[in-house]
């Protein structure tokens, strides 16, 4: 019975980080899609502290699993003109 429930637990606890990391890299992704709206699609000035947190959260997005869709994005903010 106890290798049963540890079985259960370990189970219900991978299902669990694996939905936790789907919901964080949905999260860093929709934070990319943000700034490449605000200042890509729209032709802003790009901030350099913008450029910087995009690197933070398109790094954190591809060890999560992140596909190329948040690479692209990211692409395209960093060549976004600088403020």
């Amino acid at each position: 019975m106890g290798k049963v429930k540890e079985s259960a637990k370990a189970e219900a606890s991978a299902a669990r980080n694996e939905a936790l990391e789907k919901g964080v890299r949905a999260l860093l992704r929709q934070q990319l899609i943000d700034y490449h709206r605000e200042y890509v699609a729209c032709g802003k000035p790009c901030p350099v502290r913008i450029k910087e947190q995009a690197t933070a959260v398109y790094e954190a997005y591809k060890s999560l699993g992140g596909n190329g869709t948040g690479k692209q994005l990211w692409h395209e903010i960093m060549e976004a003109h600088v403020e």
